[in-house]
């Protein structure tokens, strides 16, 4: 660095050990402002910050499309439980109301078998009575 607000770059290439050699291992050296308008880095240096630039952008595109896909099957897995829960509450009602129907019809079967029962039992121990008071009376 110079004093100043002046700044030397120089960009090293790594090259074979031909190249190297030959000492023609460097690629640019540009001297630059950041205060200078059209201050342009040399070829090397730029292809190193466009892939910079290039791999940021991929990475958040990867991050956002990663965070799409975790909302997406948070979204999903959610629906499914509210659906599985509606079902086993919908099963769980059928099945109540299912047995409140086969219990009221065993009850009212028990109800009519008891009343038919006591019918019954009313008319022999009438018809009992009656033959109990017709054979007391012819003797």
């Amino acid at each position: 660095m110079t004093s100043g607000s002046r700044v030397h770059v120089q960009v090293v290439r790594l090259v074979s050990g031909d190249d190297r050699e030959s000492g023609g291992s460097v690629v640019c050296s540009v001297c630059c402002s950041v205060s200078e308008p059209g201050c342009r880095p040399c070829g090397a240096l730029r292809v190193l910050l466009y892939t910079v630039v290039v791999v940021i952008v991929v990475v958040v595109v990867i991050v956002v499309v990663l965070a799409v896909v975790v909302v997406v099957v948070v979204v999903v897995v959610v629906v499914v439980v509210v659906v599985v829960v509606v079902v086993v509450v919908v099963v769980v009602i059928w099945d109540i109301l299912v047995v409140v129907v086969v219990v009221a019809a065993l009850v009212a079967v028990v109800k009519v078998v008891i009343v038919v029962a006591a019918v019954a039992v009313v008319i022999v121990v009438r018809g009992v009575v009656i033959l109990l008071v017709i054979i007391l009376i012819q003797q």
